[in-house]
């Protein structure tokens, strides 16, 4: 699927009737499905609390840490250099924060607001180990 039916496809679920925490969870659930992940989830990050909360996730339950410092894991590393970070052994990486036990891989996606200047949330992806 080219970028622009991916984004129509996008509008649509977010657009759709129903509340916010409702869409998120269609987007994680179309974007795990869409990918084959094992996990995706995606979270709110609050600048001035200092805090990054996993919103909505779809895969084999909750993760690990609900909210954590905005500065800490992966998730931080993709806010603070405002790039996508993507790890392909998170064992050998210090700053993964333990999701979920079995993940091998992890790609952390930021999300900025319309005008590019701050990062809003992130997008999380989990491969396991086998």
């Amino acid at each position: 699927m080219d970028r622009t039916s991916l984004l129509k496809a996008l509008q649509g679920i977010v657009s759709g009737p129903g509340t916010r925490h409702a869409a998120l969870k269609k987007v994680a659930a179309w974007i795990k499905a869409g990918g084959n992940h094992r996990s995706v989830g995606l979270c709110d990050v609050d600048h001035a609390l200092g805090l990054v909360t996993n919103v909505v996730w779809a895969g084999p339950g909750a993760p690990e840490f609900h909210a954590f410092p905005i500065t800490t894991g992966l998730t931080g590393a993709a806010i603070s250099r405002r790039k996508t970070v993507n790890v392909g052994n998170v064992a050998g990486d210090r700053r993964y924060l333990t999701a979920f036990g079995t993940t091998k891989s992890e790609i952390i996606v930021p999300i900025f607001d319309a005008r590019r200047i701050q990062v809003v949330g992130t997008i999380g992806r989990k491969r396991p180990t086998s």
